[in-house]
């Protein structure tokens, strides 16, 4: 099996696993539904599905050329991983039709091995170009969106998307912006995060977003200050997070089964919209309970990620996310890139109230799971600051 460890399979492989991430980033942007201007939902399954499964297939080659290029134990472990985590995409698929553990997993394993860095520039080209195509064609009319039903009138005048969507661009761009660029420009940073905060919440109200657009620089030069000074420093950080992630899972699981809505908050209230968004999927969870492979959701919006992973999805791929998301962590500190640990940060953070860390589109994260993070670990050493 040698010949599989050649240089020019190596960049084949290459090719297929960032054609497939690519592809894969192109179907994960689209719902699987879109609204005419009628306000008619029409169901739009047959313009992704075939983008799915051609980048599934260029990611399962790209796999299997890594996993058998040396033909070792650790490769062995790692196909039998891939193998089973597919095997329990397609049952969560066949009992709640959810795509979305499928199209992760299998853009998480075809990235072994790659450049991160240019895993990170196709995100960056893809949702760049689908943010701005968005604005040219909901502004000129050409897509109706179901903003005006949130009556942002001002909104979608200017071509902006569901409030939540337009939000989830800004923070996205903004991260993707600081990671391949912005390190050692830490006030442009700043200053573009705090811009697209404005706009976010002056466009779309989405208010989530902009308050972690506001946020992120400082969390980003302390990511910066951090990485400088390693030792017990990074080490404590790790901690840290550790039992970040450990606690997020824990509350919002504790919210799903227990908190009970007051009628203390008025509808225009920010923490009625909260309020809200924990009592669906308590309502859900006691309409259809827990399950192993997760059950549709039939019209129900489950908005926080990790309930919804475990209501939608189901108990085994919640304790997976959680293994992966500890694994991901471990990974990023011994890696030492406190940069992707900030990223990371914000994108925990706002998975409490969006389902983000999920969608392969804009979980682009997960895939530093296993590509190469090295060669660009101390690219930016010298950093920046506020």
């Amino acid at each position: 099996m040698t010949i599989l460890q050649s240089d020019g399979t190596a960049r084949v492989r290459e090719l297929f696993s960032l054609s497939g991430i690519a592809l894969m980033i192109f179907a994960g942007l689209f719902p699987g539904y879109t609204w005419t201007a009628e306000g008619a939902k029409v169901l739009t399954t047959s313009n992704w599905i075939f983008i799915a499964y051609a980048a599934g297939i260029l990611m399962i080659l790209s796999i299997l050329l890594y996993g058998l290029g040396r033909g070792g134990r650790k490769e062995a472990a790692f196909l039998i991983c891939f193998a089973a985590l597919i095997a329990l995409g397609i049952a969560i698929f066949r009992h709640s039709g959810d795509r979305f553990f499928l199209m992760t997993v299998c853009t998480i394993f075809s990235a072994a091995g790659i450049d991160y860095r240019k895993i990170l520039k196709v995100y960056a080209c893809l949702i760049g170009a689908s943010f701005i195509l968005m604005f040219i064609l909901l502004g000129a009319g050409i897509v109706y969106d179901r903003v005006v039903e949130f009556s942002y009138g001002t909104g979608h005048a200017l071509g902006a998307a569901h409030p939540n969507s337009l939000g989830r661009y800004f923070l996205v761009l903004t991260m993707l912006f600081w990671l391949l660029w912005g390190r050692n420009h830490m006030r442009v940073t700043a200053a573009l995060s705090w811009i697209c905060a404005g706009a976010s919440y002056a466009v779309a109200m989405s208010r989530t977003a902009a308050l972690l657009l506001v946020v992120f620089p400082f969390i980003a030069a302390f990511a910066e200050r951090v990485s400088r000074k390693g030792g017990k420093y990074l080490r404590y950080t790790g901690n840290a997070m550790y039992a970040f992630i450990i606690l997020s899972f824990a509350v919002t699981i504790t919210l799903t089964v227990f908190f009970e809505r007051g009628n203390t908050f008025t509808p225009d209230d920010y923490l009625w919209n909260l309020a809200e968004r924990i009592q669906i999927p308590q309502d859900f969870r006691e309409a259809n309970g827990l399950s192993l492979f997760g059950v549709p959701l039939n019209g129900v919006f489950i908005d926080m990620g990790f309930a919804r992973t475990l209501l939608h999805n189901g108990v085994i791929a919640e304790g997976v996310l959680i293994a992966g998301m500890l694994l991901l962590n471990r990974r990023l500190i011994s890696e030492k890139r406190l940069d992707l640990l900030a990223v990371y940060f914000i994108l925990i953070i706002y998975t409490y109230m969006e389902h983000i860390l999920d969608v392969p589109a804009y979980g682009f994260i997960f895939p530093a799971l296993f590509a190469d993070l090295g060669a660009h670990a101390t690219e930016h050493e010298a950093g920046g600051s506020l």
